[in-house]
Formats: structure tokens, C-alpha cells, sequence
């Protein structure tokens, strides 16, 4: 009986750390590409939309489990009719269904999200640090 309990909790263990990893790997798979910012909580950038500015992120295709990828933030406006872009490197990985950004400089700020996929196309993200901040993208 004790073996098999031995077995039974080894099983366990095996089949939450694979479903932990193939969810990292769902995330990162289904990341690749350009993603625009349709809608967020976040007044400052909410605002800016609603003014015609646009904020992408670029995510490269990644097959790197523990090691941080690359990506590319683009914000587009105009400026007195002209449109004009500003873009910015940043490294990004996946750990523990946590999505983690790290700009390379100033113009975007560091975040931590949990992703949630509601279809191929589609994704919230939810910012670890404040709840209350939730982003929709959508993959062009």
C-alpha cells in the first residue's frame, strides 16, 4: 500500500509539472507576432488610443524555455498630421504562467501578466502587481 501511494504521489507530482510546462510553452508559441493594444484599464493609455495613438508589441518567435526573448514596443502618433513612431527593444520571458517584460530603455516601463487567451487572435493581460489594470490585444 505504501508503494503504490509512493507511485500514485510521484504520478501527481509528474503530471502537474508537465501541464505547468506545456502551458509556458502554449503561451510562448501563441505569443509570436505583432499584438496591438485594443483596450486597457490604464487611464494614460486609454487615453492615448482614443486619441489615435497606437501601442504594438512584437513578439519574436521563441523556443527558449528559460531564457529571455526578444520583442519590440512600437507606439505610433501624430504629431500635427504626420505619423510618427517610437520603438524600443525589451526582452520577455514566461515563467509559471507569468508573462515578464523587460524594456531595454525608459520609453516602457517593466511589467509582470498573466495571460489569458480567449481565442487565437485575442488575449487579456492582467498586471501581477495591480489587478485592476487588465489590457486586450489583439494579434494583426
Amino acid at each position: 500500500m505504501k508503494n503504490i501511494l509512493k507511485t500514485a504521489s510521484a504520478l501527481l507530482i509528474m503530471i502537474v509539472l508537465f501541464a505547468a510546462c506545456s502551458k509556458e510553452n502554449k503561451i510562448r508559441k501563441n505569443l509570436s507576432g505583432t499584438w496591438k493594444v485594443v483596450s486597457t484599464t490604464d487611464t494614460t493609455i486609454s487615453a492615448a488610443i482614443a486619441a489615435g495613438t497606437t501601442v504594438q508589441y512584437q513578439f519574436s518567435d521563441c523556443k527558449k524555455k528559460d531564457e529571455p526573448c526578444n520583442g519590440v514596443y512600437t507606439f505610433t502618433y501624430n504629431l500635427l498630421g504626420f505619423p510618427l513612431s517610437v520603438s524600443a527593444p525589451y526582452t520577455w520571458i514566461v515563467k509559471e504562467d507569468v508573462l515578464s517584460i523587460t524594456p531595454s530603455d525608459s520609453l516602457l516601463t517593466a511589467g509582470s501578466f498573466h495571460i489569458e487567451f480567449t481565442d487565437k487572435k485575442k488575449l487579456t493581460a492582467t498586471d501581477v502587481a495591480n489587478a485592476a489594470n487588465i489590457t486586450t490585444l489583439e494579434e494583426l
